[in-house]
C-alpha cells in the first residue's frame, strides 16, 4: 500500500498539513476514497499486529479525506470549510470528546470557521450515542457515573 500511496504511512501529519492548506492540489475523487480506505486498513492492520500507532491522529486523517470528498461530490467552496467541518465531527464522534475535537481543530486550522465547526462536532457528538473508538473510556464513565 506504501509504494503506491505514501500518504497512508505514518500518522498522517503531511496530509492533514496539505488538507488544510489546499497544497494538496486536485486529487481525483477515486484517489480520496481509495486514501481514505488504505488509511482505514493501514491503521487497523498496524495496530492489530501490535505496531505502535494511535487512532487520534488518523482520525483526523480520515475526517480531512471525508471533507475534500464531500468539497469534490457537492462542488462546494471553500473546501478548508469542508475539511474543518469533517474532521471535528469525526474527532468528536470517535474519541467522545466534543471541546477537545472543537479546540483542536480551531487551533489547527483558525477560528475562521469556529462556529460551523462547533455545529458539527455537536451534531456528530450526539448522534453516535455511547460508541467510542476507546472502550476503556466508555467503561470508565459507566462506572464513574453509577459510584
Amino acid at each position: 500500500m506504501g509504494l503506491v500511496y505514501p500518504e497512508v504511512l505514518g500518522l498522517g501529519y503531511d496530509f492533514i498539513h496539505k488538507t488544510i492548506t489546499a497544497k494538496l492540489g486536485e486529487p481525483s475523487l477515486t484517489t480520496l476514497i481509495v486514501l481514505l480506505i488504505l488509511k482505514i486498513v493501514a491503521t487497523s492492520i498496524t495496530l492489530n499486529f501490535g505496531g505502535s500507532g494511535g487512532l487520534f491522529i488518523p482520525s483526523l486523517y480520515i475526517g480531512g479525506a471525508l471533507g475534500l470528498i464531500y468539497a469534490q461530490v457537492l462542488n462546494f467552496e471553500p473546501r478548508v470549510l469542508c475539511v474543518m467541518l469533517a474532521m471535528s465531527a469525526m474527532l468528536a464522534a470517535t474519541s467522545k470528546s466534543l471541546l477537545t475535537s472543537i479546540t483542536l481543530v480551531a487551533e489547527t486550522v483558525g477560528p475562521s470557521f469556529i462556529i460551523f465547526t462547533v455545529f458539527s462536532a455537536a451534531v456528530s457528538y450526539f448522534l453516535t450515542g455511547n460508541r467510542s473508538f476507546y472502550k476503556s473510556q466508555l467503561l470508565n464513565k459507566t462506572s464513574l457515573s453509577s459510584a
